[in-house]
């Protein structure tokens, strides 16, 4: 067969109704637009917010984000248990419920610290108690999302997913633009902009999944749950630091730096996301696939060929990106967040770098704990136990953090190739054995 016979069977696979290509294309697309809003939400808030009150809306938003850390490996959980259990009439119902309820716990919790310790909390960054209520709110928001992301991934209806995953952010952006541009609320507004969609997008997921409730719910078997308790807590391990590691440093910067310097920092940290971002979502199919394809044995040298493929492409294109970001950083920061923000194009710069290269180290950690190989997150843990603790130890400034952010992005990178070069290896070794 030429190879321009299968380049038409493989687009015709792709493309054709109902196509591989399409059922993940279309959601992806869908996700990506949401992440195009949420930074058109954050250039509304750039122009509207003076610098401080910048830095101190994104310190709280990236502490709501590594509060959630845990939260984001629910859709996975939900959807493995709605799986095994889809013989079971009225299991997705119990799980449902079960969630629930342990929402609910979660919000009586957030209730109790707001007004115990609600005002020394909001003082610490900056802000009003109604700001920190509405971050606690997003927290509970985002975990009722997920929950319904969750059992719509289980029952395949990606598109219905993708809507509610990417409804936040256009929603966000929709009502953060009058709330914060014509009626002036400011952080507490920012924050409501944030928490208040995710209320919406969990009604739209329960829409999405009405038929659930014409079934009775039922108790979901003992086994299953403790199989996927074991599972869920490498899994939880995983999410939770690579969710937690790229937000730690706005959250210390606020702590330690001035009000304005902490704000230019946050703005240089919230661009430069775009090269963490835009890398994992092109490549992330390649490594699902070739990850989970043979979880647990030794890989061939088609999915290894898989594996370096998807690793081109994140390298390309998060290489790419640091170049833009390292030639254009000041043209970047003022189109996207305004003058004011002109100072910080220097630490964008590393920060840009330092991103890009946590998402090459990112999908590769996600490829070896698909193989179950976990040994790559003892130094993520390092990793982040240092960036809690030697910036305020030493009392770095702006730059300084940056530079440091990138140095232990290519050490961590380092050891990922190291792993990833070993497990390929010891493959090789196994094949010819």
């Amino acid at each position: 067969m030429t190879k321009s016979a299968r380049l038409k069977i493989l687009l015709s696979g792709l493309l054709q109704p109902g196509g591989v290509g399409l059922v993940f294309l279309v959601p992806a697309i869908l996700i990506n637009a949401g992440n195009v809003c949420a930074y058109l939400f954050q250039m509304v808030a750039g122009r509207v917010l003076d610098v401080a009150e910048f830095g101190a809306f994104n310190a709280l938003f990236s502490a709501t984000l590594i509060c959630l850390a845990p939260a984001n490996v629910l859709p996975l959980v939900v959807a493995q248990t709605a799986i095994e259990a889809r013989n079971e009439p009225g299991a997705e119902r119990r799980i449902l419920e079960r969630c629930l309820a342990l929402t609910a716990l979660c919000a009586l919790g957030f209730a109790l610290i707001v007004l115990i310790a609600g005002k020394p909390i909001a003082a610490s960054f900056d802000v009003d108690r109604w700001a920190l209520s509405f971050a606690f709110a997003a927290v509970l928001g985002t975990i009722l999302s997920l929950i319904t992301v969750g059992l719509l991934q289980a029952r395949r209806r990606y598109l219905a997913a993708a809507f509610v995953t990417a409804g936040n952010p256009f929603l966000r952006f929709a009502l953060g633009l009058p709330l914060l541009a014509f009626f002036g609320l400011g952080l507490s507004g920012a924050m409501a902009s944030v928490a208040l969609p995710l209320f919406l997008t969990f009604a739209l997921g329960l829409y999405y999944l009405r038929n659930l409730f014409s079934a009775p719910a039922r108790a979901l078997p003992g086994q299953m749950v403790n199989t996927l308790r074991r599972t869920a807590g490498w899994q939880l391990a995983v999410v939770t630091l690579l969710t937690a590691f790229p937000n730690i440093d706005i959250v210390v910067g606020k702590f330690i730096l001035t009000p304005e310097n902490s704000g230019l920092y946050a703005g240089a940290a919230i661009v430069s996301r775009i090269a963490l971002l835009l890398p994992a979502a092109l490549a992330s199919i390649i490594f699902t696939e070739a990850a989970h394809s043979h979880e647990g044995e030794a890989s061939t040298p088609e999915t290894r060929r898989s594996a370096l493929i998807g690793i081109g492409l994140t390298v390309s294109l998060a290489g790419g990106l640091a170049l833009v970001f390292g030639l254009f950083a000041e043209l970047i920061i003022t189109v996207l967040l305004g003058e004011a923000f002109i100072g910080a194009a220097p630490i964008l710069r590393l920060t840009a770098a330092a991103m890009a290269t946590l998402s090459v180290t990112q999908a590769i950690i996600m490829l070896l704990a698909g193989r179950r190989r976990f040994g790559s997150l003892v130094p993520l843990v390092l990793a982040v136990a240092l960036m809690i603790c030697v910036p305020p130890f030493f009392e770095l400034q702006a730059g300084e953090i940056a530079i440091m952010v990138l140095t232990v992005n290519l050490v961590l990178l380092a050891i990922a190739v190291s792993a990833l070069v070993a497990l390929f290896r010891k493959d090789k070794r196994r094949q010819s054995s």
